[in-house]
């Protein structure tokens, strides 16, 4: 079932500013242009209550990494905000 979800979500993560995702099942890393791109986007997820993390070692991707009980309608809805987040950069 984690790998259902993460496909789900993946497939739901696509967008003209990701450049590629990474996962293992529900462990993303999602590339972005660039640092200002990944703090836009941490940022506006963290306004509306959905937790993201940049790595240390990777200034251009952001990182999720949702519980494994997490349901399908969570994942639509952090997807949303994701998304959202996006489109505003």
């Amino acid at each position: 079932e984690v790998e259902r979800k993460g496909a789900y979500l993946e497939s739901k993560l696509k967008h003209d500013k990701v450049k590629e995702i990474r996962r293992k099942g529900l462990m993303f890393a999602v590339d972005l242009a660039d640092f200002d791109e990944v703090k836009s986007v941490f940022d506006y997820c963290l306004d509306k209550g959905l937790l993201t993390f940049w790595f240390l070692s990777t200034s251009y991707a952001f990182r999720l990494s949702p519980p494994l009980t997490i349901s399908y309608e969570q994942l639509d809805s952090a997807a949303s905000v994701i998304q959202e987040a996006l489109d505003r950069i």
